[in-house]
């Protein structure tokens, strides 16, 4: 098994390493650049800081992120203006959205990006084990500290810290990080010392943490110091006209990139829904790639690779089938504000509205026509003259 908090270096920040990426089972990735440390930032208060100037490939809205829809453009916007700040940050997001992207470019725009970047899943955090990697520990502190351990807060110091999965943090552990924040000091398990740190928080989760707060189940006054500034990263439903540059990308940088996307395969992947966003877009084009009989791959061999895996697709607890289509219209089938009284984010609950019309498909008929009499008092109900049908793949030209 793997040390958990096992660093990774990479070089400074150049055009060829911009988009470098580090894979593994690691719980702790720490990222630092080859320069020189150049201490704490705030020693040289008569410097001003200038974000960098950051050359990026013209289908590209950040670094490592590609696309130039208005949604992809707006989270660059948003993140260029974060980043040049040392607030907290709280990246909101579906799976496979690319949080994890949107916190290193957080870090590598911003003042710290000479400093480490860390970053830690907080699902890990349970047990004095698990807290000792954030907090650190002291030898002898428990069962097996053979030798004392920094932490994560401390091994970001003049850096980034990045807490993934923050919906996963144990109470425990959340009352301790708050009392983190507040003091600006960390107190290793089974040390009687603190040591101050001087580090930028940047989490992020796919919970709502609103739920979670209702429920007891995570801290409302640690969610207000981690919340100070929030981006929220679009699903690959919002930005849908990104998907064929993604695929494209996606392919081009994989050991098949050999292989071409035709034009009616990029349509058909556009067409087509995501729950599990640009990570399972990845898993679609690579699928495709492996099965095709030749270099081209075309919509079949989408059709294949999207057949083989099974529905996935989040399923909320007790939203049945006539519960969704209630839902549905009640909202005058706007299936946007039908997702949000649901709750659901909206590719989401597009993917049970699939699943309740394939199984009661009467609901796709029109709604008869109310129309007013002469009378004021008197309406008439009329039937459509030919019953208009509309398809679960008509969905997505739904508001």
């Amino acid at each position: 098994m793997r040390n958990p908090t096992t660093a990774t270096h990479l070089p400074s920040q150049t055009p060829d390493h911009r988009h470098a990426r580090i894979e593994g089972d690691h719980n702790v990735v720490s990222l630092r650049s080859g320069q020189t440390d150049p201490g704490p930032l705030r020693s040289h208060p008569a410097t001003r800081w200038r974000p960098p100037r950051v050359s990026l490939a013209p289908d590209m809205a950040l670094p490592g992120m590609v696309g130039s829809s208005r949604p992809a453009r707006a989270l660059a916007q948003l993140v260029a203006k974060t980043a040049q700040t040392s607030l907290s940050v709280l990246i909101l997001g579906e799976t496979g959205t690319g949080k994890e992207l949107i916190a290193r470019a957080l870090h590598e725009q911003g003042p710290r990006r000479h400093g480490p970047f860390v970053a830690l899943n907080s699902s890990v955090l349970t047990g004095d084990l698990g807290v000792s990697h954030l907090f650190g520990h002291s030898a002898g502190a428990f069962t097996g500290a053979t030798s004392a351990r920094l932490g994560a807060l401390r091994d970001a110091s003049n850096g980034t810290l990045f807490l993934d999965e923050l919906g996963s943090l144990p109470l425990d552990a959340q009352a301790k990080l708050l009392r983190v924040l507040e003091d600006g000091q960390v107190q290793p398990v089974g040390s009687d010392r603190s040591y101050p740190i001087d580090v930028r928080i940047v989490t992020a989760t796919c919970e709502r943490l609103d739920d979670l707060i209702a429920r007891g189940r995570f801290r409302r006054d640690l969610y207000e110091r981690l919340a100070t500034c929030i981006v929220r990263v679009p699903t690959l439903d919002e930005r849908r006209e990104d998907i064929a540059d993604i695929a494209r990308w996606i392919l081009s940088r994989s050991e098949l990139a050999d292989h071409v996307l035709t034009e009616a395969a990029l349509q058909s992947l556009t067409a087509k829904t995501f729950p599990g966003n640009v990570r399972e877009l990845r898993n679609v084009v690579l699928r495709a790639a492996v099965i095709a009989d030749s270099r081209e791959v075309g919509p079949g061999e989408i059709e294949a690779a999207t057949s083989l895996a099974p529905d996935l697709a989040p399923r909320s607890p007790g939203l049945l089938a006539t519960e969704t289509l209630s839902i549905w219209r009640d909202a005058k089938r706007n299936t946007s504000l039908a997702a949000r009284r649901a709750g659901l984010p909206r590719s989401t609950f597009r993917g049970h509205l699939q699943r309740a019309l394939a199984m009661h498909p009467t609901h796709l008929e029109a709604p008869p026509t109310v129309r007013a009499g002469g009378d004021a008092s008197r309406t008439r109900v009329e039937a459509p003259h030919s019953v208009r049908m509309l398809s679960p793949s008509s969905l997505r030209s739904l508001p």
